[in-house]
C-alpha cells in the first residue's frame, strides 16, 4: 500500500511538471498564431481600403480640399461596405480632429495623426474588443494630410484565431497526456529499488518525460507553421483579387492596360508596401499575376523555431540541473561518508558511557 502511494505521488508529480511546460509551450504557439492570422487578415483589409485612399489622394492631387472633400461619405461607404468587420470609417485632419465618419462614432477614436508610417501600408492599434488600421492619406507631393481611420470588429477577427488556438491546445494536451500514460506504465511496471537509486531514478524518467512532450510539441507545431505559405499564398490571392478588381474598374470605363499611366509602378508600390508579397505584375488578359515572399515565409517559420529552442534549451537546463543535484546528493561516496560518521558518533557516545560507568558516575 505504501509503495502504491509512492507510486501515485511520482505520477502526479510528473503530469504537474509536464503540464506546467506545455502551458510555456502554448505561449509561444499562440503568439505565433497571433501574428500570422491576424496580420495577415488586417493586411487584406487594409489593401481593399487602399484603392479608396488613391480617390481621396486623386481629389487632393486635382485642387480639393481634404477639409471640404466633397461627397467624401459616398467614398468612405465604399469601404465600409468591403467586410462584416467594419464598423465605422474615419478621416481625420493633420491635426487629429475627425472631419468625416461612416458608422459608428461611439467611443474613443485615437489620434493617430502623429503616428508615422514610414512608408508602411498601415499601422494599427488594438483595444482588444476594436481594432483600428489607419493609413496615410498624402497631397501631391506624398506629405500626409491626413489619415484615414478604420474601425474593425476585434471580437470577429479574434474568432478566427480563437479556433487555431483551441486546436493548438488539444494538440499539446493529447501529447502531453501520452507521455505522461507513458510515464504511468513506467512507475506501475518499476520494480522496488533503494530510496536513493530510486530518487535518481525519478528525476531521469521526469526530464525524458518533460523533454519528450514539449519536444514532440514543439516539433509537429514547426511543421504545421512551415505550411504558412499556403496560408500566405491564400492571403496574397486575395490582395490580388482586390488590386484586379481596382484595374477592371478602370478599364470597364473605356481605359485600356496600356493606356493607364504608370500601372508597372502603381503594382510594384503596392508589393514593396505588402510584406508577404514579393512582386505583383500585370500578366496575360490583364491579369494581375502575385509572387509570395519567401523571406516572409523563412521569417516566420524562424521566429518561431526560435522562441521553441530557447524553451527546449531552458527545459533542458533545469532538468541537467535536476539530476546534477540528485547524483551530488546521492553519490556512493556521500553515503560511505555518511554512514562512517554516523558510525564514528556512535562509537563516541559509546565510550563516553563506559567512562562514567567506570568512574561511577
Amino acid at each position: 500500500m505504501r509503495n502504491a502511494i509512492k507510486k501515485l505521488l511520482a505520477f502526479l508529480i510528473i503530469a504537474a511538471v509536464v503540464l506546467s511546460a506545455m502551458w510555456l509551450t502554448l505561449t509561444i504557439k499562440y503568439r505565433a498564431i497571433e501574428e500570422l492570422y491576424r496580420s495577415t487578415q488586417l493586411e487584406i483589409r487594409a489593401m481593399e481600403a487602399e484603392q479608396y485612399v488613391n480617390t481621396i489622394e486623386y481629389g487632393i492631387k486635382y485642387g480639393k480640399q481634404l477639409e471640404y472633400f466633397f461627397d467624401i461619405e459616398e467614398i468612405l461607404g465604399g469601404i465600409y461596405m468591403s467586410s462584416s468587420y467594419m464598423e465605422g470609417v474615419y478621416v481625420l485632419g493633420s491635426g487629429g480632429d475627425l472631419l468625416f465618419y461612416v458608422g459608428s462614432a461611439a467611443g474613443r477614436i485615437p489620434d493617430v495623426s502623429k503616428i508615422s508610417l514610414d512608408g508602411k501600408l498601415y499601422g494599427s492599434v488594438d483595444y482588444g474588443d476594436t481594432i483600428y488600421v489607419f493609413m496615410d492619406i498624402a497631397d501631391q507631393n506624398g506629405a500626409p494630410v491626413g489619415k484615414l481611420l478604420i474601425q474593425l470588429d476585434g471580437d470577429t477577427l479574434q474568432n478566427l484565431v480563437s479556433r487555431e488556438k483551441t486546436a493548438a491546445l488539444r494538440q499539446s494536451l493529447v501529447i502531453s497526456l501520452e507521455v505522461c500514460a507513458l510515464g504511468a506504465v513506467i512507475i506501475i511496471g518499476s520494480k522496488a529499488a533503494p530510496g536513493r537509486k530510486r530518487l535518481g531514478m525519478f528525476a531521469l524518467l521526469l526530464s525524458v518525460c518533460l523533454l519528450l512532450s514539449q519536444g514532440l510539441d514543439c516539433g509537429i507545431e514547426t511543421v504545421k507553421i512551415s505550411q504558412t505559405e499556403s496560408i500566405t499564398a491564400q492571403s496574397a490571392q486575395k490582395i490580388a483579387q482586390v488590386i484586379q478588381e481596382q484595374i477592371d474598374n478602370v478599364i470597364k470605363m473605356g481605359v485600356s492596360a496600356a493606356d493607364i499611366s504608370d500601372i508597372n509602378g502603381y503594382l510594384r508600390k503596392n508589393a514593396s508596401s505588402c510584406e508577404m508579397i514579393d512582386s505583383l505584375t500585370l500578366g496575360a488578359n490583364n491579369k494581375v499575376q502575385v509572387q509570395i515572399s519567401q523571406s516572409y515565409v523563412r521569417d516566420t517559420v524562424n521566429g518561431f523555431v526560435n522562441e521553441a529552442i530557447i524553451l527546449l534549451l531552458g527545459l533542458l537546463g533545469v532538468c541537467l540541473v535536476l539530476n546534477g543535484a540528485v547524483w551530488i546528493a546521492t553519490r556512493p561516496g556521500r553515503e560511505f561518508n555518511f554512514r562512517r560518521r554516523t558510525q564514528k558518533k556512535h562509537e563516541t557516545h559509546d565510550t563516553r558511557r563506559e567512562e562514567c560507568e567506570g568512574s561511577g558516575v
